[in-house]
C-alpha cells in the first residue's frame, strides 16, 4: 500500500500545487529507467522505478521563494558576551562565581527596518500573484515498485523566457540551477579479476549495496516543434561529486517529449559513460494539472 498511497498523496499535492498561482503547473507521475549510466565501469545494469513530481511556480516554488522573503526581513543583529567572576573567601577557603552576560544589539535603524519590511511586503504580494519561472523536479525511487533502487532525488532550475526560432521548431527554452539526491542500488554484481593462485580470472561478485550521490548544475535545452505536441530535450549534468570520487557520472540526456491534454511522455537515453554498459533508457509518464 506504501507506493499507492504515495502516488496518490504526489497526485493530490500536484493539483492542489498548480491552483496556487498563475501560470503554475504540476503533475505526478511514474518513470522508469533500465541501464548502467549512474554506475561505475563494471557494474552491471539494473532497473529504477520512481514515483515523479514536477511542477513549474507552484505551491512547493512558491513556498521556497515565501521562506527566503521571511528570512531577509529580519533585522541585522550583534551579539556580544561578556564574562564576569566574582571571589568570595572565608577564612583560607575562596570560592570564584564566573557569569556570562549575552546582549543582543540590532545593527539597522528604524528607517531602515521599515524599508525592509516593505521590500518583503511587496515580495510577498508578488509570490502570490506572478508567474514564478522555477521548475522543481522530485524523483523518489521504491525497491517495492519493481526495481532494485531506492532513493531519491531533487532538482530546481530557473527557467529563461522560451524564444522563437526558426527552421522545424517553433520554440527553444533554456533552464539551468542546481539538484541534489542520492540512490542506493541492490544486489548488482561487479566484474573484477581474481588470481587463484595459477592464473588471472575474471568474475563477477555480487555487490550487497552500491551507492550514486549528486550534488551538481543540470543545464538543460528545450526546443518545441510547432503545432504537434512534440519536443526534444537536451541536458547536461555536472556532477561536483565527480571532482571528489570517479564513480560518480556527470550523466548527459537526450529525449523526445509529447504532451496533449493532461497526459505528458518523456523517452530519453542517459549517457553516463561513452560505453555500451554506460547507457540508461528512460520513460516517464504524467498528469500534468
Amino acid at each position: 500500500m506504501k507506493p499507492v498511497a504515495l502516488a496518490v498523496a504526489l497526485a493530490m499535492t500536484a493539483a492542489a500545487a498548480a491552483c496556487v498561482g498563475p501560470g503554475a503547473r504540476a503533475g505526478a507521475g511514474v518513470s522508469v529507467n533500465h541501464g548502467g549510466a549512474f554506475v561505475s565501469t563494471g557494474v552491471s545494469g539494473g532497473t529504477t522505478v520512481a514515483l515523479s513530481y514536477r511542477e513549474t511556480g507552484g505551491a512547493l516554488n512558491r513556498g521556497l521563494f515565501t521562506l527566503l522573503s521571511i528570512m531577509s526581513a529580519g533585522p541585522r543583529t550583534r551579539s556580544k558576551t561578556q564574562v564576569s567572576d566574582r571571589i568570595e573567601c572565608r577564612g583560607t577557603t575562596c570560592t570564584v562565581t564566573t557569569t556570562l552576560t549575552t546582549t543582543t544589539e540590532v545593527l539597522d535603524t528604524p528607517a531602515e527596518l521599515q524599508a525592509r519590511a516593505a521590500r518583503t511586503s511587496r515580495a510577498m504580494r508578488a509570490i502570490g500573484s506572478a508567474e514564478i519561472p522555477m521548475a522543481l523536479e522530485l524523483d523518489l525511487a521504491l525497491t517495492e515498485l519493481g526495481g532494485d533502487t531506492s532513493g531519491w532525488m531533487a532538482t530546481w532550475m530557473l527557467q529563461a523566457p522560451a524564444r522563437a526560432v526558426d527552421g522545424p521548431f517553433e520554440l527553444v527554452r533554456l533552464s539551468g540551477g542546481f539538484g541534489i539526491g542520492s540512490y542506493t542500488f541492490h544486489d548488482r554484481t561487479r566484474r573484477t579479476v581474481m588470481d587463484d593462485g595459477n592464473a588471472l580470472r575474471a568474475v563477477e561478485v555480487t555487490v550487497p549495496t552500491l551507492r550514486y550521490g549528486y550534488a551538481g548544475m543540470p543545464l538543460r535545452a528545450e526546443l518545441l516543434f510547432g503545432g504537434t505536441g512534440v519536443y526534444a530535450r537536451l541536458q547536461a549534468d555536472l556532477n561536483l561529486l565527480a571532482l571528489i570520487e570517479r564513480d560518480r557520472p556527470s550523466p548527459l540526456r537526450a529525449g523526445l517529449g509529447f504532451g496533449t491534454g493532461p497526459l505528458r511522455l518523456v523517452g530519453e537515453i542517459v549517457i553516463g559513460r561513452f560505453r555500451a554498459d554506460g547507457v540508461t533508457g528512460n520513460l516517464e509518464a504524467a498528469l500534468v494539472f
